[in-house]
């Protein structure tokens, strides 16, 4: 119910990224700017003015408190669902959802044939770019070269252990709902070392992508790369766009991005939701016959209860429920 949030704000950045305009993260003109926004121009032209005040804040992050997430002080101030386009970006992804897997393995089979090649193919033309940009050998350079007194933080190893396991799906009931469709004799160990390589593999070179773009950053804010790196939302909905927005023809990076976010959530949305109608529809003769059905009942009741994500305490729910570990 928490999970898919990263979804609709996925599309809620996609659809702002398919404009003719300057991107509305990008200025200080929109209506939930404060007198306290300094655009980007400003900074990287007059930073040393802006490092002695606190209360100058970029554009970027007004947009994703004041507008994405429209936070409240608190949880005692829930607000109601006037959010409504953030609330039609949720009601887009579950009925996107919904189409994945309605129909079983032969659905969600088809979709992974694009949502799991797709972000490869983003992160390989991102990394390409990247690559290109003023102040990417720093930021690589950040990412490769290892900082022993980390591995004395057991924070570290706590955060690593989680992605991990987050990563390989492990007691989410996927693997195994999923491997009850292979055939009796398939090479189990096989599969199992192509999966772990593969996830790892991945996020190996997602690291070059991402830090490339953070050296640029670093680069054009003349700031260190340690200085602007960030994770979780953070990096995905904050960093990665200005990054991306300060590339020529921002529009067409920004939703290159956001659609390729849109894909992994995809995955690992209907991959979690599978797995229990699975189980479900093995143990339940009703629901077996009638697995359209309730499938969708399924997804409108978890909807309901999700509401609460896209209210304006909903970030602080979503941190509680689910800590963003698809950093």
């Amino acid at each position: 119910m928490y999970y898919i949030t990263v979804m609709a704000w996925g599309l809620f950045y996609l659809a702002h990224s398919l404009t003719t305009g300057p991107l509305p993260w990008m200025n200080c003109d929109n209506w939930w700017n404060t007198n306290s926004c300094v655009t980007y121009d400003t900074f990287m032209h007059n930073s040393s003015s802006l490092n002695g005040s606190i209360h100058d804040v970029l554009p970027i992050i007004e947009f994703w408190d004041h507008y994405v997430l429209q936070k409240s002080d608190g949880l005692e101030n829930m607000g109601s669902l006037d959010n409504w386009r953030l609330l039609l970006c949720l009601v887009v992804a579950w009925i996107m959802i919904y189409f994945c897997i309605f129909k079983g393995v032969k659905s969600t089979g088809k979709v992974v044939y694009f949502s799991a090649t797709f972000p490869y193919v983003v992160l390989i033309i991102l990394l390409v770019r990247g690559c290109t940009l003023p102040g990417a050998a720093d930021g690589i350079r950040y990412y490769l070269q290892p900082n022993f007194t980390k591995l004395q933080d057991p924070n570290v190893w706590v955060q690593a252990g989680s992605q991990i396991c987050y990563s390989y799906a492990i007691c989410f009931t996927v693997l195994v709902a999923f491997g009850s469709y292979n055939n009796f004799y398939m090479d189990s160990y096989k599969h199992c070392l192509i999966l772990t390589t593969s996830c790892s593999m991945t996020s190996f070179l997602a690291g070059f992508t991402i830090f490339s773009l953070l050296g640029n950053i670093a680069e054009v804010m003349q700031k260190n790369v340690s200085d602007v790196v960030a994770s979780g939302p953070g990096l995905a909905f904050q960093i990665y766009p200005i990054g991306l927005s300060m590339l020529p023809v921002p529009q067409l990076w920004n939703a290159l991005f956001f659609l390729m976010i849109i894909t992994v959530a995809i995955d690992s949305q209907f991959c979690c939701l599978e797995g229990f109608v699975t189980i479900v529809c093995d143990s339940w003769k009703w629901a077996r016959k009638n697995r359209e059905l309730f499938t969708a009942l399924l997804c409108f009741s978890i909807f309901l209860v999700g509401l609460v994500f896209v209210t304006k305490v909903g970030w602080i729910a979503y941190y509680f429920h689910g800590n963003f570990n698809c950093s």
